[in-house]
């Protein structure tokens, strides 16, 4: 049996089509502007801004904690001034009158 051209054709034509086949995927595979390439490179870009946004947040957190803490802390100063204040206040207070009252004692004294 005599072979030809035409008998080798529709193997031949398979084995073309395999290989510009697999040439087209391969060369998909090398670019990167697929889909699941891209579909990744928006998750990448995603992650990385919500990472920069949680970095922010917790930046500003930890400035909001300690200006609190700084308007604690003045109140707290501002508060014990003022019961030291009023407590010299009081001490003062209680010295006149304990005064008053030992020079009333005394007039009362001499009296009698």
């Amino acid at each position: 049996m005599k072979k030809t051209a035409s008998t080798f054709a529709p193997g031949m034509l398979r084995a073309v089509s395999a290989v510009a086949l697999s040439s087209a995927l391969l060369a998909a595979c090398d670019a990167d502007d697929g889909p699941l390439e891209e579909a990744g490179a928006e998750l990448d870009a995603t992650l990385e801004s919500s990472r920069d946004n949680i970095d922010s947040t917790m930046e500003e957190l930890g400035e909001k904690v300690d200006e609190y803490e700084e308007d604690t802390e003045e109140a707290i100063e501002a508060a014990q001034e003022t019961m030291k204040e009023k407590a010299d206040a009081a001490s003062d207070a209680l010295e006149e009158t304990r005064e008053e009252a030992e020079s009333h004692l005394e007039k009362a004294n001499s009296d009698f």
